[in-house]
Formats: structure tokens, sequence, C-alpha cells
């Protein structure tokens, strides 16, 4: 009726049933599990949609997407949380959560449309190299901050990290 995606009333009804039904829970602990499962298909189906064959012609397109993206993402995050005031440990973590791009929103839009087509090729490699790029970009900062808080607030080093 609203010529919207399917999927925008999951989101909808998800984020209603969290700030009524399940206030008084503790969410992330009872839904570990499924999380964790559906986490683990949604790769399997990015991956299965995600490969070097079907990419070639487009890799450098996707490449360059992905990291301009992400790049940008992160550098955006990361300076409106210094801008409203947020210390470098929080901003940092904020700005890593930013490159991520929603891989489950992604894919059932397109199989909802029927999408096909070299949009829809780079749409899904960017999303699967984004999805890389975001474990690499939060396991460095977790890295960073594991050091900072080892060394008592001392310095660190980037090349530590790594």
């Amino acid at each position: 009726m609203l010529k919207v995606p399917g999927i925008t009333g999951n989101i909808v009804v998800g984020a209603v049933l969290g700030l009524t039904w399940f206030r008084d829970r503790d969410v992330p602990a009872d839904l570990l599990p499924l999380s964790t499962f559906a986490a683990a298909f949604i790769a399997v189906t990015v991956g299965m949609q995600f490969s070097y064959r079907r990419i070639r012609t487009a890799l450098r397109r996707i490449l360059g997407i992905a990291f301009v993206q992400s790049a940008l993402a992160f550098a955006a995050v990361l300076l409106a949380a210094f801008a409203c005031g947020s210390d470098w440990i929080t901003a940092l973590f904020l700005a890593c959560f930013a490159v991520e791009t929603a891989p489950a929103t992604t894919l059932a839009v397109i199989r909802e449309a029927r999408a096909k087509g070299p949009f829809v090729k780079t749409v899904l490699g960017t999303v699967g190299i984004n999805a890389g790029l975001c474990i690499a970009v939060f396991a460095f900062a977790q890295t960073l901050v594991v050091h900072f808080v080892e060394s008592d607030g001392g310095e660190v080093s980037a090349g530590a990290a790594l």
C-alpha cells in the first residue's frame, strides 16, 4: 500500500517490539544464538553472490566504491562524534560501526525486486567487501584500545596495533 520494500515493515516492527515488549529483558544475551546464526546466514548468502568469475569485470569499481564509502563514513562519524564531545575511544568505535552497510537489508530489497544486472553485481560486491573492511577496521580499533588500556593511558602507536 505504501510502495516501500517489505524489509521496511520488518525494521519498523522490530523497532516497536524492541521499545515495548523487550524493554525489560536482556535481549542481546537472550538472542545471541539467533543473531549468530543470522550473521552467518547473511555472510553465506552474500558470499554466494560474490564469486570472482561474476565480478571480475567490475572488481576495480567495486573496490574503489567500497574503500571510498568506508573511509568517508568512518571519517564523517569520527568527526561528528568529536564535535559532539565524545572521547576518542567512543568516537573510534562509533566510526567503526558506521563502516558497515547492512547486507541483510540490501539482499532483502534486491531479492524482493528480483533485480539483476551490473548495478546489482556492483552493489553486492561492494557490500561483501565492505563487510570485510568493517571487521578489519573494528579489529584494528579494538587492538589499539586494548594496547592503550594495558599501557595505563600511555602512548600507543598504530604500528603496535597492527
